[in-house]
């Protein structure tokens, strides 16, 4: 296993954080198996799927990918609040995998295992302001 984040020499992202996204979904994409059914890869699933970010194709598992370059604490930042409950309360709640990383360097992988994802462990991140960009936006 590769503990390197990959080279992308024609990334386009300036935004630290859309950066270490691709890295650390590339990374996945290239060195991760599923660990529900042991197959060897993870398909990447399409950029902004709600809760979603890799499927295996033998057992359908489908994984969702958080990554942290600091100490990971009690909580994870996460999307759209109403979308993340409807989505695990559903039949495709997904798996999370939770990724510590210093630079370009993996450091440590954490799975979580869906069945662990109720509608008690999601908060409600108070509403963007009316002067933001996404005025009224509530995350989770």
């Amino acid at each position: 296993m590769n503990l390197v984040f990959p080279e992308i020499p024609d990334l386009r992202y300036k935004s630290p954080s859309q950066r270490i996204r691709v890295l650390s979904e590339t990374w996945m994409k290239n060195e991760m198996y599923c660990p529900s059914y042991g197959c060897d890869y993870l398909s990447k699933l399409p950029n902004n799927s709600k809760l979603a970010d890799f499927r295996c194709e033998s057992c359908g598992e489908i994984y969702e990918l958080k990554s942290k370059g600091s100490p990971i604490g009690r909580t994870l930042l996460d999307g759209a609040y109403y979308a993340a409950i409807e989505r695990i309360t559903s039949n495709s709640n997904p798996n999370l995998f939770v990724m510590r990383y210093q630079k370009n360097l993996f450091e440590a992988l954490t799975v979580v295992p869906k069945y662990f994802f109720t509608p008690d462990v999601l908060m409600m991140r108070p509403p963007l302001a009316p002067t933001a960009r996404r005025a009224g936006y509530i995350g989770s």
